[in-house]
């Protein structure tokens, strides 16, 4: 793996770590968001801990859930 495919990973991570921790301070359910987002409970929980992707329109409405409620 090369420097730059790291650096892109990182960020990744460092991305969805900041919105579940965001997401638990505000005390949001995962049922809730998942319910918003249109995916089961199980792949957002997968998601937010790095073992899958989600689509591009399903993770803006995971990151606009967090963001406005």
């Amino acid at each position: 793996m090369n420097y730059e495919t790291e650096l892109k990973e990182l960020a990744l991570r460092n991305r969805r770590l900041y919105y579940m921790v965001r997401r638990k301070e505000k005390n949001l359910k995962l049922k809730d968001v998942a319910k918003y987002v249109g995916c089961s409970v199980s792949i957002l929980s997968r998601f937010e801990n790095g073992v899958c992707n989600i689509s591009p329109d399903k993770e803006r409405k995971y990151i606009e859930y967090i963001e406005n409620y």
